[in-house]
């Protein structure tokens, strides 16, 4: 009995251990962890026109220009055309010290919020610090962001970056950090077109920033419920399960792999 008992327990914890609570974003505009290649972006020239300035390597994707260089990537979201949104990304500055991103764009490019991710490059002025600017026509700086010693924008290793919009509230994220939080009482760009821009600047050598894991959504998560009958995962009791004995409703529970589940 014991054998048949011990069976049964391994065959039932089998089946469950791989039902569990996942979470997934509400609505998700677009998404890419640049496994193939760069279907999903339109490139865009600057003072660059090589679309080699950027590529997929290894499963990430690399910007690369020089001194003066600009080049530009839009992801094609649906809708094509975004207001709210939350974007995220896993970011990489190798060398350098820019890493710009363009939200609520105009088609003619001359109105748009722009983040810049200043990276501590060694020797270099005015770097690891994070800056908003509105462009209209020419740039303004709508606030700025110093980090602690132990939040440095510190080159060759992965961090984390969120940028959240809504509205007239911008909020900036680094490795999790909220480092900016604006609001814009001017004239609002309500909605616009997204870019990743390379940009050389007046950097003496080459700039190179990595991105993988890159996504935009809604922002809202949801959660994935799992349903467990009495008896079939929900519920549990030995001696009822296992041996068929009549017991007492008081002494069913549940089982501890249906922790927070429905």
């Amino acid at each position: 009995m014991n054998k048949i008992y011990s069976i049964f327990r391994i065959i039932v914890f089998s089946i469950l251990s791989f039902c569990s609570v996942h979470y997934s974003y509400g609505v998700v505009y677009f998404n890419d962890n640049f496994s193939n290649s760069l279907e999903k972006w339109n490139f865009v020239p600057g003072t660059v026109s090589n679309l080699d300035s950027w590529a997929i390597s290894n499963g990430v994707l690399i910007g690369t220009v020089n001194y003066g260089g600009s080049s530009y990537l839009y992801p094609i979201t649906t809708p094509r055309v975004l207001s709210d949104f939350v974007l995220q990304s896993s970011v990489m500055n190798v060398s350098g010290v820019d890493v710009n991103i363009f939200f609520r764009q105009s088609e003619d490019k001359e109105h748009y919020y722009a983040v810049g991710y200043r990276f501590n490059s060694p020797g270099w002025p005015g770097v690891n610090n994070i800056v908003l600017y509105k462009y209209d026509h020419g740039y303004s700086l709508l606030k700025s962001y110093s980090p602690l010693l132990n939040n440095n924008l510190t080159q060759n290793i992965w961090h984390k970056i969120k940028i959240d919009v809504s509205g007239q509230l911008i909020n900036i994220y680094f490795d999790d950090n909220l480092a900016i939080s604006y609001v814009d009482d001017g004239v609002v760009f309500d909605a616009g077109l997204i870019a990743l821009q390379n940009w050389g600047g007046t950097f003496t050598s080459k700039i190179i920033n990595k991105f993988d894991d890159f996504a935009i959504s809604d922002g809202s998560i949801s959660q994935n419920k799992i349903i467990f009958l009495p008896g079939f995962g929900g519920s549990w009791n030995e001696k009822a399960m296992v041996l068929n004995q009549i017991v007492p409703q008081s002494e069913w529970r549940m089982t501890p792999f249906a922790k927070g589940v429905l």
